[in-house]
């Protein structure tokens, strides 16, 4: 079959006639299977925080809110180093700097 054959069938009104039938069907189809935007709901998520998420943030919100530096403890210090009165014991010291470091590194 040649060119000439292809562009006869195109123009045989059977054939015309049966696209134009399947494409009816189709624009039916289409109209009839979408749904009617006022019955459908937006799909929606939802989300559950457990009682110990909720305690976690309340934990953390306080951590959040107390200062960095208390400031009250590091100005007694400061005097007491000023004043000559701030001691430190030298055992205390090295078992506190031991229960720190406990990956064996100094």
């Amino acid at each position: 079959m040649g060119i000439d054959g292809i562009n006869h069938r195109q123009n045989d009104p059977t054939i015309s006639g049966q696209a134009a039938i399947r494409r009816s069907e189709r624009l039916a189809n289409e109209t009839t299977s979408k749904p009617d935007q006022d019955r459908v709901r937006p799909a929606s998520d939802t989300v559950e925080i457990s009682n110990e998420a909720r305690e976690l943030a309340k934990a953390r919100q306080a951590v959040d809110a107390a200062p960095e530096v208390r400031a009250d403890k590091v100005a007694s210090i400061m005097k007491r180093i000023s004043d000559g009165t701030y001691s430190v014991s030298p055992e205390l010291l090295a078992r506190k700097l031991m229960e720190t470091n406990t990956d064996g590194q100094f």
